[in-house]
């Protein structure tokens, strides 16, 4: 199992972390951003989307899949995706538990 991320994703993310909403130290925040650095896959979407039609940041998400080739999208807006996309399935947390609880990883 692999994670991806693409430079906008990241940029989201560091932006989400940093919300005041969140209250998180700058020290967690750079940990949490080196963590997912370390551990994903950096790509670069070629393609652009416009499949999510309620926030066109989500289409840099499916964007990532996309490139990836990723057989799961884990969101926990699955509202604002298709129920698919290609070959990738959008899924919430407990739906991707459920559907690889038997998978060796």
């Amino acid at each position: 199992m692999q994670l991806y991320i693409s430079p906008p994703l990241f940029a989201e993310y560091e932006s989400v972390l940093n919300s005041s909403k969140l209250g998180l130290s700058k020290r967690s925040i750079r940990s949490a951003l080196e963590r997912i650095r370390a551990a994903a896959h950096a790509i670069n979407p070629g393609r652009r989307l416009a499949v999510c039609l309620y926030d066109d940041d989500d289409n840099r998400v499916l964007e990532c899949a996309h490139a990836a080739g990723a057989d799961f999208l884990i969101t926990g807006n699955k509202r604002h995706f298709p129920a698919r996309w290609k070959q990738t399935l959008i899924v919430n947390a407990r739906q991707f538990l459920e559907q690889t609880a038997s998978i060796k990883f």
